[in-house]
C-alpha cells in the first residue's frame, strides 16, 4: 500500500503463485500521487525473509523501467530464513519535481536474495529464481505550486532541544510549519510551529526545536509554508528522543519516633522536568528489595530513589521506631481507692499518662470497682421469741447487730422487735339470709369458731355467736282496662312490677305484681287518590285525621286512628275539532284507548290525537300527584267521507229504525254497497245497485242500535254515509 492513497492491494503470500500480475480496474489498484513528494509505501511478504524490494515510475512512458525512474527501494528480514510472517517492509518513495503528468505505470518487485545489498541491483524486466513483479497505473497530478521539501532528519537533541535538517529538494520556501508530539500521535493534535524560518545548510535547511521535556520520545512532521496559505504536503515523520536531565532527589535525615514514621513526598533539590521520572522508598539500595508507601512500624535503612531513563539519583537515611507501653490494674475497694495521687470515690475506668524510658507514652489504666457499707432497719412482730443472725431476742426492744455484707464491706443492721403472746376472742351478728366470715358463708344460726394468728403470729381463736334471718315474698296477678294503682304508684301499661320493703324481722319483704292493661290501640296512615273507603265502610273525599272506637278481645274499649291525605284527580275531557284531532285537558302525561275495547292505543300519548278510523275514543290524563282520570268516549264517525260533486244523495229516514231509503240523482252507474259498524266490522254486502235516478232500500232491522257507515263504491270512487240505527 502506499500510505495516504486509495492504493492498498491485498494479493496474498502463498508460495507458488504468479510471479508477475498487472492489477487494473479498481479503486484501490491506483493512486494520485503529487510532484516532488515523499510517499511512505507499506509491503508485506510470507514466511520467506531475505526479500528485496525496488519500485519504478514510467514517467516517459516508453515501456522501459530507467534507473532514473527508481523511485525507492529496501530489504525485508535479512537472513531470517523461513521464520516468518515479518511485519511490514516500510520504506519512502520520493516522486521528481516536475514529472509528466498523467497516468503512468509504477512497477513493484519482489526478489529473494541474502545478498544483503542485493536491492540496489535489482533489474526491472530481468528474471529470477524467487520472487514477484506487480505493475500498477498511478496517476501524477500537476506540480504543486509549493513543492513538498524531503523527509527530515535528527541532527541531535537535547535534554529540551530536537536539531531537525531537510534536503530542499524541488522547494525554495524559507518559512516552514512543524508539527510534533509523543512518538504516534495523530497529526492535527500535536504541537504545531507555524511558518518559522529555517537556517540553510548548503542545499539544505536546519531547525532547532526548543521547550521539549527532557527524557521523551518525539515524532516531527515538516512542510513547506509558502506564504498566503499556500503550503505543501507533509513530510513522512521523523522520531527523535531527548536524553533524560540529571535527577538530584532531595536527602531526609535520620529520624527517631514513636510507634510509627509517615514517609513524607519525595522531592527533587532542582526539579529535572524529565518525562517518566520514578520516585520512591526502598528497602535495598537502586530500587532492590520492598517499595515502601504510607507509614512505617518498623526501625530500617531506608534508600530514596530517583530514575528517568539512563539518568537516576539515591539517598539513604535510618529510621528508629520506638514503642508506646501500656499496663492494666484491676482494683476493687471499699468506699474509696488512692491511685497515683488521686482518690476515687466512685467505680469506673481511669488512665494516667506518662512518659516511658524510651521516651514514649506510657499509659497505665485503672479497671477500679468501689463497693459501699450497707444499713438496714428490720421491723419484726414475733410470737413469744424472735431469732436472726443466730440471737435470739425474748423482750420487745430496738438491737443493733454489726455484719460484712456480700461486697465485703461493713453492713449495719437495725431490728426493732414487738413480742406477743396467744389470745381469744368472741363476735355476735345478726344477718338476713347468709352471713359471710373468714371466707365461709353461713345459712344457718349458730356458734362457730375459728383460730387465726394475730399480728405476732400467735394463735388467735375467734368464737362467732350467729343469728340467721330470713327475707319474704309474695306474688298478685291484675287485669284491667286502663290503670292500676299499687303501693301509691298508678301503672297504664302491662308489666311485672315489684314492691321492697321490711318484713317484721327486719329483712327484705318483695312483692310482686303482674299486670295486664286491656285498652289498646293504633294509628294507620294512607294516601291515596280522590277518595278513600276505611274499614267501617264509610267512604272519606277530604284529607283529615279520623277516628274508631272498637271493643277489644279483653272487653275494653281499642281507638283506631286513621291520618289521611287525599290527593285531587285531574280533569279529564276529550274535545273533537271536527277535523280529525281529538285534544285533551291539561295534565301531566296522556294515553288515548280505544272505547269499544278498553284497551290502550300504542304510542298515542300526546295530548293531541289523530285517530286514523272511525271509532270512539277517550284519554286517560295523570297529574304531577301521579292521578289519574279518564274522559268520556268521543265518537268519530266521518273517517273516510267523500263528497263527490256529481253524485247527488238522498238519504232517509236517518236515523231510522229498520228501512232506509238511498235516493242517487244524475248518475246511471252502478254501486256495490256494503255496511260496516263503528269498529270497521263489515255487517252487510247488499252488492251491485243499477238505477238511474232512483231509490235503493237498505233493511237495517236486525242491526243492534248504534252507529254504521253505507258506502257506494263505483270505478274507484267511493261515498260514506252515516247512519245512526235506533
Amino acid at each position: 500500500e502506499i500510505v495516504g492513497t486509495t492504493l492498498s492491494n491485498n494479493t496474498g503470500t502463498v508460495q507458488g503463485g504468479p510471479s508477475y500480475t498487472f492489477f487494473t480496474g479498481q479503486p484501490n489498484f491506483t493512486a494520485n500521487l503529487l510532484p516532488s513528494t515523499t510517499y511512505q509505501v507499506n509491503v508485506s511478504v510470507g514466511t520467506w525473509g531475505d526479500q528485496h524490494i525496488r519500485a519504478w515510475i514510467d514517467y516517459n512512458d516508453d515501456g522501459i523501467f530507467s534507473s532514473s525512474e527508481i523511485i525507492g527501494q529496501s530489504v525485508i528480514a535479512l537472513n531470517q530464513g523461513n521464520t516468518g510472517p515479518f511485519p511490514p517492509a516500510s520504506f519512502s518513495i520520493a516522486l521528481a519535481c516536475n514529472p509528466p503528468a498523467g497516468p503512468h505505470r509504477m512497477r513493484i518487485r519482489s526478489v529473494w536474495s541474502t545478498n544483503a545489498t542485493f536491492f540496489e541491483t535489482i533489474d526491472p524486466c530481468a528474471s529470477y529464481g524467487f520472487g514477484e513483479t506487480e505493475d500498477y497505473i498511478v496517476t501524477i497530478l500537476p506540480a504543486p505550486t509549493c513543492p513538498s521539501i524531503s523527509t527530515p532528519i535528527l541532527t541531535g537533541s537535547t535534554t529540551n532541544t530536537a536539531s531537525l535538517l531537510w534536503p530542499m529538494g524541488c522547494s525554495t520556501a524559507t518559512n516552514f510549519d512543524i508539527e510534533y508530539g509523543a512518538t504516534g500521535f495523530t497529526p492535527g493534535t500535536g504541537t504545531l510551529l507555524s511558518d518559522v524560518v529555517g537556517v540553510p545548510s548548503g542545499v539544505n535547511m536546519t531547525y532547532v526545536v526548543t521547550g521539549l521535556t527532557p527524557n521523551s520520545s518525539y515524532q516531527f512532521y515538516v512542510r513547506a509554508n509558502c506564504g498566503n496559505g499556500d503550503v505543501s504536503a507533509w513530510t513522512l515523520p521523523v522520531n527523535a528522543s531527548t536524553p533524560c536531565a540529571p535527577v538530584d532527589v532531595a536527602d531526609i535525615s535520620d529520624v527517631i519516633t514513636c510507634d510509627s514514621y509517615t514517609l513524607p513526598a519525595i522531592a527533587e533539590v532542582t526539579p529535572s522536568n524529565n518525562n517518566g521520572l520514578v520516585l520512591g522508598y526502598f528497602t535495598q539500595p537502586n530500587g532492590g528489595g520492598t517499595q515502601l508507601t504510607g507509614n512505617i512500624t518498623t526501625s530500617q535503612t531506608i534508600y530514596i530513589r530517583g530514575v528517568a531513563g539512563a539518568c537516576s539519583d539515591q539517598e539513604v537515611f535510618t529510621v528508629t521506631i520506638n514503642n508506646s507501653t501500656s499496663s492494666t490494674a484491676t482494683e476493687v475497694a471499699c468506699s474509696s481507692f488512692d491511685w497515683n495521687g488521686t482518690t476515687y470515690t466512685t467505680s469506673g475506668v481511669y488512665t494516667f499518662n506518662t512518659v516511658n524510658a524510651v521516651g514514649c507514652d506510657s499509659v497505665a489504666t485503672l479497671n477500679l470497682t468501689i463497693n459501699q457499707p450497707t444499713t438496714a432497719t428490720l421491723n419484726v412482730n414475733a410470737c413469744q421469741s424472735f431469732t436472726i443472725n443466730n440471737q435470739t431476742y425474748t423482750t420487745s426492744g430496738t438491737y443493733i447487730q454489726n455484719l460484712t455484707n456480700v461486697a465485703g464491706c461493713d453492713s449495719t443492721l437495725t431490728i426493732n422487735v414487738n413480742i406477743g403472746e396467744p389470745d381469744a376472742t368472741s363476735v355476735t351478728e345478726t344477718a338476713c339470709d347468709s352471713y359471710s366470715w373468714n371466707g365461709m358463708t353461713y345459712t344457718t344460726s349458730g356458734v362457730y369458731t375459728e383460730t387465726l394468728q394475730n399480728i405476732f403470729g400467735c394463735d388467735s381463736v375467734v368464737t362467732l355467736n350467729l343469728t340467721i334471718n330470713n327475707s319474704t315474698t309474695s306474688s298478685t296477678s291484675i287485669s284491667t282496662c286502663d290503670s292500676y294503682t299499687w303501693n301509691g304508684t298508678t301503672y297504664t301499661a302491662s308489666g311485672t312490677y315489684t314492691f321492697v320493703t321490711t318484713n317484721t324481722a327486719g329483712c327484705d319483704s318483695t312483692a310482686t305484681l303482674i299486670l295486664t292493661i286491656g285498652n289498646n290501640g293504633s294509628t294507620t296512615s294512607a294516601t291515596t287518590c280522590g277518595s278513600f273507603t276505611w274499614t267501617n265502610n264509610q267512604t272519606y273525599t277530604a284529607s283529615g285525621i279520623y277516628n274508631q272506637t272498637l271493643v277489644n278481645a279483653a272487653g275494653c274499649d281499642s281507638v283506631v286512628t286513621l291520618n289521611l291525605t287525599i290527593l285531587p284527580l285531574p280533569t279529564a275531557t276529550a274535545t273533537d275539532n271536527g277535523a280529525g284531532t281529538l285534544t285533551s285537558s291539561a295534565g301531566a302525561s296522556y294515553q288515548w284507548i280505544n272505547c269499544a275495547t278498553n284497551a290502550p292505543i300504542a304510542g298515542a300519548t300526546s295530548q293531541t290525537f289523530s285517530p286514523e278510523q272511525n271509532g270512539s275514543y277517550a284519554v286517560t290524563v295523570t297529574n304531577s300527584n301521579g292521578c289519574s282520570a279518564t274522559s268520556t268516549c268521543v265518537v268519530v264517525d266521518y273517517i273516510g267521507l267523500d263528497e263527490l260533486s256529481r253524485m247527488a244523495l238522498n238519504v232517509y229516514p236517518n236515523p231510522t229504525t229498520g228501512e232506509i231509503n238511498i235516493a242517487v240523482d244524475g248518475v246511471t252507474e252502478s254501486y256495490n254497497v256494503t255496511v260496516e259498524d263503528m269498529n270497521g266490522r263489515l255487517v252487510m254486502n247488499l252488492g251491485a245497485l243499477i238505477n238511474t235516478n232512483g231509490t235503493y232500500q237498505v233493511n237495517m232491522t236486525n242491526l243492534i242500535t248504534g252507529v254504521y257507515f253505507i258506502k257506494l263504491n263505483s270505478n274507484g270512487n267511493e261515498r260514506v254515509v252515516r247512519v245512526i240505527k235506533q
